[in-house]
């Protein structure tokens, strides 16, 4: 694991993490974003990608793009400013001291996704949230399919996990009752949850996306301490002074 260099986040196996800092980069990015978020092709840009910085995490066997997401580090009183404000009543966080990072728009790409590639997305993350000096990460966890049914058992389940029932949505879908299932937990908030993560109570549809989601939060602090020394592992001497 090394850390340091232009604009290299971290290095694990073939793996290779950095925050953008070209055009180049962010192309990188967009593509893959509307690869994987706009099956039709269209692009996937919004005027959130101006306020936030990138980190794309590339294969240097082909230098394809495998994974990358945005974030954006945020004072309690400017939450409403966030892509997840649009959707969420994010005012029970306002109390709070200190910066928070929306995580957003992370996209990894199937056909290439494993554990190391998994582990380093999160280790990339977890980065982002020490540098800000951060206790809190949220973000929306996206579902495939506007279609509240079908994912009403895998919410369920979420919900049983961990729930932060005061962040409630600004127009939630209606779920129907549904016995917990966790088979349809997307990959991504499985992670999370794994972390300590805690889900909001409402689903709320993206049409434009065709995803459902709900607000996610994680402590920092309260990652269980065997994958906070995974994290820790993963992340190097990134987080040594002046990395």
């Amino acid at each position: 694991m090394r850390g340091g260099g232009a604009g290299r986040l971290l290095v694990a196996g073939p793996y290779h993490a950095r925050e953008v800092s070209s055009a180049a980069g962010m192309t990188a990015c967009l593509t893959l974003r509307s690869r994987i978020f706009r099956p039709d092709g269209a692009a996937d840009r919004d005027g959130y990608d101006g306020l936030s910085r990138h980190v794309l995490i590339t294969d240097s066997r082909d230098g394809a793009a495998v994974a990358c997401f945005r974030h954006r580090a945020l004072l309690p009183d400017a939450l409403t400013t966030s892509y997840t404000g649009q959707f969420y009543d994010l005012s029970p966080l306002r109390t709070l001291r200190g910066p928070l990072v929306e995580l957003g728009r992370v996209a990894v790409d199937a056909r290439r996704s494993t554990p190391d590639l998994l582990r380093l997305l999160f280790a990339a993350m977890a980065w982002m949230a020490v540098r800000a000096r951060a206790r809190l990460i949220f973000g929306c966890s996206s579902f495939p399919g506007a279609d509240p049914p079908r994912h009403a058992p895998a919410i369920a389940w979420a919900r049983g996990r961990a729930e932060v029932p005061e962040i409630r949505a600004l127009a939630p879908c209606a779920l129907p009752l549904a016995a917990p299932d966790p088979a349809g937990v997307p990959a991504l908030l499985r992670s999370y949850l794994a972390l300590g993560a805690a889900v909001g109570p409402d689903a709320v549809a993206d049409p434009a996306l065709d995803t459902l989601h709900l607000f996610t939060l994680l402590n920092v602090a309260e990652v269980p301490a065997a994958r906070a020394r995974t994290l820790r592992r993963l992340v190097g001497d990134c987080l040594s002074p002046g990395a």
